[in-house]
């Protein structure tokens, strides 16, 4: 269904799933979900780009497309608040999903993907707290989540890139990148990677969700290298 080829079934019982969501918010509390992108944390797996027409996540109201008068107040929350880089990704993306016949932005096809192998699966984010939300919105809220995150523990520009059950916000690993010099105590994905990672992805985007994803992939099979499956899979 999502193999690229015919690779060996694996021993293993667990799968990790990387997610990654673009958005914004409209009217101070809800979402608007614009894309997004999906895969198997092995290589063998393509990443899935989410796309369709933009949803409406309310608190506590059923998930639903937006309408003229609200995707007129995304795009212009979009130009007013944010920086021009991020404004330009997610418009083009809106556009997209305006226009695509692609209808896979929802929660169906996403739990779909999860239950593919009939492995215990586990999602993983990079800084994914309002990603988490988003999932407990479209009611995808019976998984175990894996965070990723690089940060200056010490405050003394010395970063660290750890991994987090949410379940009990719980660092399990922790992996030196070394000292960075930047302002503030948080590493950007993109930044994050440059440190451990030569690979240039090309034919992508920053803020596109595939680019996204395929640097989170590329961290996070760095980390389990380190850690190594067994270890990992002991908290789940």
């Amino acid at each position: 269904m999502y193999e690229t080829s015919n690779m060996n079934k694996s021993e293993r019982t667990h799968q990790f799933i990387l997610m990654d969501f673009e958005f914004t918010t409209i009217y101070r509390t809800s979402i608007v979900l614009i894309s997004g992108a999906i895969s198997n944390s092995s290589y063998h797996f393509k990443t899935v780009k989410l796309e369709g027409k933009p949803l409406l996540l309310s608190v506590n109201q059923n998930v639903r497309q937006l309408n003229n008068q609200e995707i007129r107040k995304a795009i212009s929350v979009i130009n007013l608040y944010l920086k021009l880089e991020l404004q330009v990704a997610l418009l083009k993306q809106l556009h997209n999903g305006l226009s695509t016949s692609t209808n896979n932005l929802n929660a169906e096809f996403i739990r779909r993907y999860l239950a593919y192998n009939n492995k215990i699966t586990i999602i993983v984010l990079w800084n994914g707290s309002t990603d988490m939300d988003i999932l407990n919105r479209l009611q995808i809220n019976n998984y175990n989540l894996l965070n990723m995150t690089c940060f200056d523990i010490s405050n003394n520009q010395h970063f660290y890139i750890q991994l987090i059950t949410m379940r009990n916000t719980k660092v399990i690993y922790e992996y030196s990148l070394g000292p960075y010099n930047k302002q503030g105590r948080m590493l950007s994905l993109v930044e994050t990677h440059k440190i451990i990672c030569s690979k240039q992805h090309k034919g992508m985007y920053p803020h596109d969700p595939c680019y996204d994803l395929e640097l989170t992939k590329c961290i996070f099979n760095k980390m389990v290298k380190q850690f190594q499956y067994k270890n990992l899979v002991k908290h789940f």
